[in-house]
């Protein structure tokens, strides 16, 4: 029987080592960016937003566009969508739940299977942390072109 030259299947259950890494290299990419077509993917950068809310609260309209607005600058600023978009997105996959109103938000359940673990991590240092390697090996590759 031959064996598949397919890349590692992504686990089942979304580890919050593997949503880090995850997350990272889908914020990093330049140039401007559509959300990707995987739906993994698109859980775990609905997810990192889900993470910029606080469960314990309620949240209006406005303050929902300012975490996304921060989101999208801080994490995901080559992302090509604005936070009303995401803000349904958000809220069509269950990670926000909106009062019948239309005036209530707060966290919700989402999609996807990430171990508890995931709701601690920081997006916003995860980028942080990631721009910053990514400095270095650039740093690194750039200082060491030009010695004989």
């Amino acid at each position: 029987m031959a064996t598949s030259m397919c890349a590692v299947p992504a686990p089942s259950v979304i580890s919050a080592e593997f949503f880090s890494k995850r997350l990272a290299r889908l914020c990093l990419a330049g140039g401007t960016r559509s959300l990707p077509k995987s739906t993994q993917d698109r859980q775990i950068l609905m997810k990192s937003m889900q993470l910029m809310f606080d469960a314990a609260r309620d949240y209006g309209e406005k303050e929902v566009n300012q975490l996304l607005g921060t989101w999208l600058s801080d994490v995901a600023p080559a992302l090509d969508s604005d936070h009303v978009m995401l803000r349904r997105l958000l809220v069509d996959h269950g990670f926000l739940v909106r009062s019948s109103d239309g005036g209530v938000y707060r966290v919700g359940p989402g999609r996807g299977d990430f171990e508890a673990a995931v709701n601690h991590v920081d997006p916003v240092r995860i980028m942080q942390n990631a721009r910053a390697a990514e400095a270095e090996r650039k740093a690194a590759h750039t200082g060491g072109a030009g010695r004989s």
